[in-house]
């Protein structure tokens, strides 16, 4: 599990919603979102889940996952149009 603090810019932590963490101790919160190598990416250090954020959101809220997907595709084409007018 790659040390955020140095790594990352960005770092959630909370409950983890798929093993139930912190249910008998509501002051644990041992689930992460955290940008490793360009990627987000989330750890449950608890119950060991680890996917894509994507993968995660896709698993809990398929709706929300398409929404997601939407902005990036978005973020993506401006990307790609800011750099066409540049040239």
């Amino acid at each position: 599990f790659p040390s955020h603090d140095k790594h990352s810019p960005l770092l959630i932590n909370s409950r983890c919603i798929i093993c139930g963490d912190s249910q008998k101790k509501a002051r644990k919160a041992r689930f992460y979102i955290y940008i490793y190598n360009g990627r987000y990416l989330t750890k449950c250090q608890n119950c060991g889940y680890s996917k894509s954020l994507g993968s995660f959101i896709k698993e809990i809220d398929p709706e929300l996952y398409r929404d997601y997907l939407f902005e990036i595709f978005a973020e993506q084409k401006e990307d790609r149009d800011k750099g066409r007018i540049g040239r």
